[in-house]
């Protein structure tokens, strides 16, 4: 990623989940000289890809799932038919969750239980 934005900033967000911290994931992160953001676990309104199925989800409240290949057909009807203004949509719901999580928490009191 550094080779292709070298001048950018680029950060890595993930939840706490054990499989985002293997040893092949966290060899690229330190690579590439990726900062990382850790989420709270259990945060799915903090990831643009959950924002985007919730919203896939809603727009298939109404689909009556007959089978496999029909459920299929709508869910990829439904995802590539985003327009990249949709997608733009999805992150900035996703940062505006993380900056009020953010503005929210008592920090002072996180660092206490983190120096637990």
């Amino acid at each position: 990623m550094k080779v292709k934005y070298p001048q950018a900033t680029l950060v890595f967000q993930h939840d706490n989940l054990l499989s985002h911290k293997n040893s092949e994931i966290m060899k690229v992160i330190q690579a590439d000289r990726l900062e990382m953001i850790y989420s709270p676990s259990h945060t799915p309104e903090f990831s643009g890809v959950e924002n985007t199925f919730a919203d896939m989800k809603r727009q298939m409240g109404s689909f009556q799932f007959i089978d496999v290949k029909k459920t299929a057909d709508e869910m990829a009807r439904i995802l590539f038919h985003y327009s990249s203004k949709d997608m733009q949509v999805f992150v900035r719901k996703t940062l505006r969750n993380i900056i009020d999580f953010w503005k929210k928490i008592d920090r002072e009191k996180l660092m206490r239980e983190v120096d637990v």
